[in-house]
């Protein structure tokens, strides 16, 4: 799959949820808007995706790291985990799954905090 051109990511508490905001440019050059909210509860949540209404289940594995598995018509079309420095300047993104066209994806992304 194609990695993203751009992205920027913002993560926001909002009462026991977070919410989880995603702008920028895929990989084919399109705009990416995104945005959800959802308790990191281990149980799926349904959320508005690039391949349509998807149900996202987050798990925190430890006080750093949250496993994410996303599902669209009950298949797994991304899984994998984020996990934050422990000085919280820099968080791993590793992830694996198939992307809105079909094309399959095995990715790191490392982001910076802003």
């Amino acid at each position: 799959g194609m990695m993203n051109k751009e992205c920027t990511i913002v993560f926001e508490a909002v009462g026991n949820q977070f919410k989880r905001t995603v702008t920028g440019i895929d990989g084919d050059g399109q705009p990416i808007n995104l945005s959800a909210t959802i308790p990191w509860d281990g149980k799926e949540h349904k959320v508005d995706g690039p391949m349509g209404p998807a149900m996202v289940a987050v798990n925190p594995a430890n006080a750093h790291t949250l496993n994410v598995v996303v599902k669209v018509n009950g298949k797994v079309v991304s899984a994998g985990r984020a996990t934050v420095s422990k000085d919280g300047k820099t968080m791993t993104s590793a992830f694996k799954g198939e992307d809105p066209k079909g094309r399959k994806f095995n990715n790191v992304e490392v982001f910076d905090k802003q």
